[in-house]
Order: structure tokens, then C-alpha cells, then sequence
């Protein structure tokens, strides 16, 4: 884990957990092993992340939010024919990462 990333005391990271400086992780969040998160990640109170999952290119996940396995989220898309201009109408907010609670 870098250093310079901002970790809340209370947030559970596995060991082989790689957590890139600039990086926000706020209470109550799990990380397991060989998962990714990249400066410029967010990640609110109480979210989950699982092993070998991938957090890229400053994404910002707001309170309560389960990422599966493997999964990788701000990573270029399968589709080749998508358009990065398309509104997805999903709106995600950033929580303060100050209060722990389990």
C-alpha cells in the first residue's frame, strides 16, 4: 500500500491489497487481496471491494457499494462501438471519509 494514499483508521485493507498514493478510502470499506485501486480513486463508507478487482481512473464510489471479483470499474469498455459522450445517468457521491463505524 502507498503511503501517501488517505486511509480512514478503520478500514479493513488485505495485505496484497495494491493501494496507489492519492487514493481516498473512507471507514467501514474491505478491500481484499491483489485488489486495484488507483490514484484519484474514491471510495465512500461501507463499500466492499473483492480480490482482483480494479478501481481505475479516478472513479468515485459513494457509500454501501459491492464490487465482485475480478470486476474492474473505469476500465476501457468490451464494447469497441461505444461512445464515451453517452450520459449512463448513474450520478455516485462522494462521502466524507472523517467517521468510522462497524
Amino acid at each position: 500500500m502507498a503511503s501517501a494514499a488517505a486511509v480512514a483508521s478503520c478500514a479493513a485493507l488485505a495485505a496484497a491489497a495494491l493501494i496507489a498514493a492519492g487514493a481516498q478510502i473512507a471507514g467501514d470499506v474491505e478491500v481484499g487481496p491483489y485488489a486495484v485501486i488507483e490514484a484519484g480513486v474514491k471510495i465512500g463508507s461501507g463499500c466492499r471491494i473483492a480480490g482482483h478487482a480494479q478501481i481505475l481512473n479516478s472513479v468515485e464510489l459513494g457509500k454501501n457499494c459491492e464490487v465482485g471479483h475480478g470486476s474492474v470499474i473505469g476500465g476501457n469498455p468490451q464494447d469497441t462501438g461505444f461512445q464515451r459522450e453517452t450520459a449512463s445517468g448513474s450520478r455516485v457521491r462522494w462521502t466524507s471519509p472523517t467517521s468510522c463505524w462497524r
